[in-house]
């Protein structure tokens, strides 16, 4: 939970206090958590983010849009080509709250 709410926290965003842990979503033991977090400027555009040292990937939408599954896929092949396994990440998702907006992934 807290690397979820340093993100939003990153972006100048505030999480609302709507944290939840997911359980089953993630492999090899991996827990997942969700901040709802709010923009008082609206959400911040994907070259804003970039400026993080903890991720060491980052992946914008695509046009048509990816599904989640989608997306954490490509990061994870991205991640294979250097014989490398994604490791933490943070989904942001658009206005709508539910397409995927950006990924940033590490490997390692």
């Amino acid at each position: 939970m807290e690397h979820a709410v340093l993100e939003c926290a990153t972006e100048h965003g505030a999480p609302n206090g709507a944290l939840r842990a997911i359980s089953d979503q993630c492999v090899n033991d991996s827990d997942e958590a969700q901040v709802l977090c709010c923009y008082a400027e609206g959400i911040p555009d994907a070259t804003a983010t970039d400026g993080s040292t903890v991720w060491r990937g980052t992946l914008v939408q695509s046009d048509p849009p990816l599904s989640r599954t989608d997306i954490l896929a490509r990061a994870a092949a991205t991640c294979a080509q250097s014989a490398m396994q994604m490791g933490d990440w943070s989904l942001r998702y658009a206005a709508d709250g539910l397409t995927p907006d950006l990924l940033r992934y590490e490997c390692q």
